[in-house]
């Protein structure tokens, strides 16, 4: 799973800056179009190979920056549960509690 803090960093881009991250998007999918097309057009094993794993690699960037924002509201919802369970708990001692 992506660490947090470099989900929310993606997160603040895509919506901080949204034609930069518009931008860079558009970019990853070029360059994995392009690994695509050269593992197609490969003639040795060594180069299909090649471009599998740079397609492969870009895929898994591009999803990075949909995953961040699955991560970090999965984060914020964690977070505002505990927060709600704390809260709570300070409201109503549990049964035997000397409080």
């Amino acid at each position: 799973m992506m660490d947090y803090h470099k989900a929310r960093i993606l997160h603040s881009l895509r919506k901080n800056e949204p034609e930069a991250a518009e931008t860079i998007l558009e970019i990853l999918m070029e360059l994995r179009e392009a690994a695509r097309d050269r593992f197609e057009t490969a003639t040795t094993d060594t180069e299909r190979l090649s471009a599998q794993v740079e397609s492969r690699l870009f895929r898994d960037l591009l999803s990075l920056f949909d995953n961040a924002t699955a991560v970090v509201q999965a984060e914020e919802q964690r977070r505002s549960v505990i927060t709600t369970g704390l809260d709570r708990d300070k409201r109503m001692p549990s049964i035997g509690s000397p409080y």
